[in-house]
Formats: C-alpha cells, sequence, structure tokens
C-alpha cells in the first residue's frame, strides 16, 4: 500500500488529535452509563463521526461541521488550523468517512455539565481520481476519547483525544 491512501490518517488526523486536545485525562463524577443524558452521547458520536470524515470536494463545509458541535480550547485550536486541514485534503483529493459500530460508544464519566466517551471509529481513505495512487482505498480503526461540556441544553465537545 502506497503512502498516499494514508497520508491523512497518518499524518493530518493523529496531528490533529494531538494538537487540538485541549483536555485529558479529565475524571468527572458517575460512570457506567445509567442516568446519562442521552444528547451527550449523541454529540460524541456525531463529532467524532465529524472529525474522522473529510472530503475533498467540501472540505470547508466538513470542517464546519466539527467547530459546530466544538467549544472551548478545543474549537480554538481546530479552528486555528482550518486551512492546514483544507489544503492537506483537497491537495491529495482525499474522501475519509468514519462510521462508528452499533455499540461502539462507551461512557467513561459523567455529571450533569460534563462527561467523557470512549468511541470506536472505522476510517475509510480513499485517494482522489489523479495520481499513482488514485482510487486506493484503506481502512483503519481508532479510538477516540470524546470530551464533553454542556453549554446552555446542548452538550458540545471541548476535547478530543486519540487512545490506544
Amino acid at each position: 500500500m502506497t503512502a498516499g491512501p494514508r497520508w491523512l490518517a497518518r499524518l493530518v488526523l493523529p496531528a490533529l488529535v494531538l494538537s487540538t486536545c485541549a483536555v485529558g485525562g479529565c475524571s468527572f463524577g458517575g460512570g457506567g452509563s445509567a442516568g446519562v443524558d442521552p444528547g451527550m452521547l449523541v454529540a460524541a458520536r456525531q463529532e467524532a463521526t465529524n472529525f474522522f470524515s473529510l472530503d475533498y470536494r467540501h472540505a470547508s463545509a466538513d470542517v464546519s461541521r466539527v467547530l459546530a458541535l466544538a467549544t472551548g480550547t478545543f474549537k480554538n485550536q481546530y479552528a486555528a488550523r482550518r486551512a492546514e486541514v483544507i489544503s492537506g485534503v483537497t491537495s491529495k483529493q482525499l474522501v475519509v468517512t468514519a462510521t462508528i459500530p452499533k455499540d461502539g460508544a462507551a461512557v467513561e464519566f459523567f455529571d450533569k455539565t460534563h462527561g467523557q466517551v470512549l468511541i470506536g471509529v472505522d476510517v475509510t481513505t480513499t485517494t482522489g481520481t489523479t495520481g499513482a495512487s488514485a482510487g486506493t482505498n484503506s481502512v483503519d480503526r481508532y479510538r477516540a476519547r470524546i470530551i464533553l461540556t454542556k453549554v446552555g441544553d446542548r452538550w458540545l465537545v471541548s476535547g478530543l483525544d486519540q487512545v490506544g
């Protein structure tokens, strides 16, 4: 397999995860999933899907989707890398699609205003239509810790760490 199809998965995504993680290793009250606000899990799953899904044909809109569910330092750091992400995806004509298995999310910690969710993400990367590696697919599996903060009545992502 050439380096082309894995460029985003091996260089851009891990770099973004490391550089945009504002909070890590936090511990909040709670545990298990009894009493968890279902909106927290919905937000975590959606943001994981958004973060790991980028398409060169609409990269700006994809980045905007990530920012729409983000808050705090995570949002600021991701926004600061917006042009870099878009340029990297479009220059390689990458289509990166994330899916989360049905049982791919587990609550680590939660309370009324904070939560941590572990998410398994299957990521398919396809190169564009030009170049030696055009049309090549690769599939990778990631685990991410999504850190959430309740802002008003919405759960927003305040951190995202790649784990394991």
